[in-house]
């Protein structure tokens, strides 16, 4: 019943769904590449962040340029963070590796193809990714059905990791759902 999108932006075609309440949300552009995000903070400072990185195959600058702006602007998010979408970039590429080493982010799982959905009967690649800063966890993770996009939807479960408070461990967890 929660949701932000950028649709009133021409070029952008973004949205998050939630059936959490938004503590706050909203749109945005990052860099000099104006990489276009939406984003949303969930109640105990959780900030899930989606995007859609420019293809490297039509310009492997502009992608690479992306992928650094967002990594400084995750950088500078307060407290745990979830980045999400069609990232555009493959296990073994070179801008995954920027988001695990210099980002410091956590990949839900890596080899799950998500692209092509159609025409072939099996998806090839995995470009569509989830994330997680150190501070979360991913307890499952994995791809869903074919609805119609050309890219298979991707879901995991996120928990925070353990603390400690008074002698006792507490782990609130949520789930993180693509939408068609």
């Amino acid at each position: 019943p929660f949701q932000v999108d950028c649709a009133q932006e021409w070029a952008c075609s973004l949205a998050l769904l939630s059936r959490l309440p938004l503590a706050s949300a909203g749109s945005g552009h990052i860099g000099e590449s104006k990489l276009a995000f939406v984003w949303a903070r969930l109640a105990g400072g959780v900030t899930v962040l989606g995007t859609h990185l420019h293809r490297p195959s039509r310009d492997p600058w502009l992608h690479e340029q992306q992928m650094l702006e967002l990594v400084e602007f995750i950088g500078r998010i307060p407290g745990p963070v979830i980045l999400a979408g069609d990232l555009n970039t493959t296990p073994w590429s070179k801008t995954y590796r920027t988001l695990r080493r210099v980002g410091g982010l956590i990949p839900a799982n890596t080899l799950r193809p998500t692209w092509p959905a159609w025409p072939l009967a099996f998806p090839q690649v995995a470009l569509d990714h989830i994330f997680v800063s150190a501070d979360l966890t991913v307890t499952a993770a994995g791809t869903g059905p074919a609805v119609g996009s050309d890219h298979l939807p991707i879901w995991a479960i996120v928990a925070r990791r353990a603390f400690f408070e008074r002698g006792k461990a507490a782990v609130r967890g949520f789930a993180l759902h693509s939408a068609p």
